[in-house]
């Protein structure tokens, strides 16, 4: 504090003999005299409490269950992914893996090192290709715990050496991803829950607008700590959505989601680095694409929402109707869109505690009618109805961009009934 303070005072004197200059700085020095007994600063500028090493949750390690774990992962990596009994070999380091403290596991981690993981991250993908007791969930859950427990710097070697901890950007349209955001600021920047602003949200350029949409089309709920329930369970919201922060540093970042089959609770921890193209974000952010002011939950949503979809590829287009399952764990209800009682069909749900979504007509979502008011091909989440006039709103997930002329669209009856051509609604509470 004392560096920022003599820094500006410092700079105000470079100016010269100003008289604005000087009243101002009378006044900042009568006002720091008297504030200074209750400011919270040290000397030279120190923080008033210096970083602390990083602690382990749980006892320490004990030298023996290391070295023994160690040894039966490793000699358990050395056999090719491809050879029999890849499920086997996978429950056998599972259970290694489970059974270590917080302090243990890191240690063993870090040992295994880089060609260690690798050979761990792909011996669980070959489990998985195998359809029997490995599926994606199962893996994304081993995954979450070598993201959540370790140190944050072993923890980045999992993020770094296990390709399959990534949703992966093969396949996109147009190649315009250069680099990743490392951790710094992304995860730093939210260490209190806050509660999302949905006027916020910008889908970018990487499609994936279904489950931005549908995740605005919910309630508001705080972001979440992790001992709060994430909802899902018999009474219990199953609406919930964006990652959570914890009040001791944490390198990867949870979204719970819900497996597309058979609706089990799917939780996707995220490694903390986002995709990048000329030093500004790609695909869903807050309310600016810099990496520096960026609300980071929307392109953490996303990355988890991708990663359980296989790619970010497999989320561009995309409809509410497969994104609903994904983020609540409940089926989805279809909507008529070409009935004239539309708009009191939809307030109907909304009433009830329904979510509700729709897509326009069109090919693509370059295009716009309406004078450039809606966009085609897109999912828009209803904000609202108006049932004495029969007009719907419609929310851009894209979020408030410079112009502010996409973010918010009213639709008459007719209009409705011309331009959309899917309408979804599923129960938050």
């Amino acid at each position: 504090m004392n560096y920022h303070r003599d820094h500006w005072k410092r700079w105000a004197r470079t100016v010269g003999n100003v008289p604005e200059v000087d009243v101002a700085l009378a006044a900042y020095d009568g006002v720091e005299r008297l504030a200074r007994p209750k400011m919270l600063y040290q000397r030279g500028g120190h923080p008033i409490q210096p970083q602390q090493p990083w602690q382990f949750p749980g006892p320490p390690a004990v030298e023996y269950r290391v070295e023994a774990a160690y040894r039966r992962i490793a000699a358990t990596l050395i056999i090719a992914p491809q050879a029999p009994d890849a499920d086997g070999r996978a429950d056998a380091v599972e259970d290694l893996l489970y059974e270590l403290h917080a302090a243990e596991l890191d240690i063993v981690l870090g040992r295994l090192g880089n060609r260690g993981l690798d050979a761990l991250g792909r011996l669980l993908l070959a489990a998985e290709h195998l359809e029997r007791s490995w599926d994606f969930c199962r893996v994304q859950a081993l995954f979450n715990l070598l993201l959540e427990r370790p140190s944050p710097h072993v923890a980045s070697l999992v993020g770094a050496c296990i390709s399959a901890t990534q949703p992966g950007m093969d396949g996109l349209e147009d190649d315009d991803v250069d680099g990743w955001l490392g951790a710094g600021r992304a995860v730093r920047g939210a260490r209190r829950p806050r509660v999302p602003d949905r006027r916020r949200l910008s889908g970018g350029g990487r499609g994936g607008c279904d489950g931005l949409a549908g995740r605005a089309a919910g309630p508001d709920r705080r972001l979440l700590v992790p001992d709060q329930p994430a909802g899902g369970g018999e009474g219990q919201p199953a609406v919930v959505a964006a990652p959570y922060q914890a009040e001791s540093e944490r390198y990867g970042q949870c979204v719970l989601l819900y497996d597309e089959d058979d609706r089990h609770p799917c939780p996707v921890t995220v490694t903390p680095d986002l995709p990048v193209s000329g030093g500004v974000l790609v695909g869903a952010t807050g309310h600016t694409k810099d990496p520096a002011y960026a609300e980071m939950w929307p392109a953490y949503y996303e990355k988890a929402y991708a990663q359980q979809c296989a790619g970010y590829a497999a989320i561009e287009g995309g409809w509410a109707r497969r994104a609903f399952p994904i983020i609540t764990g409940r089926e989805p209800v279809r909507l008529p869109t070409d009935s004239r009682d539309l708009p009191w069909r939809i307030d109907g749900h909304l009433r009830s505690g329904h979510a509700v979504a729709v897509g326009t007509r069109g090919g693509s979502d370059r295009d716009t009618v309406l004078g450039g008011r809606l966009v085609c091909g897109h999912e828009y989440f209803v904000k609202e109805v108006d049932t004495r006039a029969g007009r719907i709103c419609l929310g851009n997930p894209w979020g408030d961009a410079a112009s502010k002329t996409k973010w918010e669209v009213w639709l008459s009856l007719d209009e409705a009934l011309t331009h959309l051509n899917e309408a979804t609604a599923v129960l938050t509470r």
